[in-house]
């Protein structure tokens, strides 16, 4: 996508983290800065896929604010009042284009979502440090994998 090339080497508007587009990749929660393009008003919540919808964001970001929706609609039984959607449609917004302002006016929401981002960030270096720790142990025991040719670079 157009969006997310674009926004190769630039800060999420959320954290200031630098993103990187990861053209043809596919990708999980294992790489937190890949670029991903976000619905700022959610579809669950009748956001469309209109172009003055959708803003990229680093995926931890991303993935944290959809954990944080999902728990709000599950405490209102995915069925929130249309006043309740128009407040976390706001909260969204801002969460976005305006953090400092999400926090002082829905802090509630804003620590939820920073609680679930920073849960996701630690769990992410535990994971990684897991796999490290495996890898490191099978090579103790003989089986280092063989490089063959010269290391590729990640873009």
């Amino acid at each position: 996508s157009d969006l997310l090339s674009r926004a190769d080497g630039r800060k999420c508007p959320t954290c200031s983290c630098k993103m990187e587009h990861l053209s043809g990749q596919k990708f999980g929660h294992e790489r937190p800065n890949a670029a991903t393009i976000e619905h700022i008003n959610p579809r669950k919540l009748g956001g469309s896929n209109e172009t003055w919808n959708l803003i990229v964001r680093c995926n931890l970001c991303n993935r944290a604010s959809g954990h944080m929706m999902n728990e709000w609609l599950q405490r209102h039984k995915h069925n929130p009042s249309w006043n309740e959607k128009k407040r976390m449609i706001n909260y969204l917004w801002l969460e976005v284009h305006d953090t400092f302002t999400a926090q002082e006016l829905y802090p509630e929401l804003f620590a939820s979502f920073w609680d679930k981002r920073n849960s996701m960030s630690t769990q992410e270096v535990e994971y990684s440090k897991e796999i490290w720790i495996k890898k490191r142990a099978s090579w103790t025991q003989g089986k280092r994998p063989i490089r063959q040719g010269p290391r590729k670079r990640l873009t």
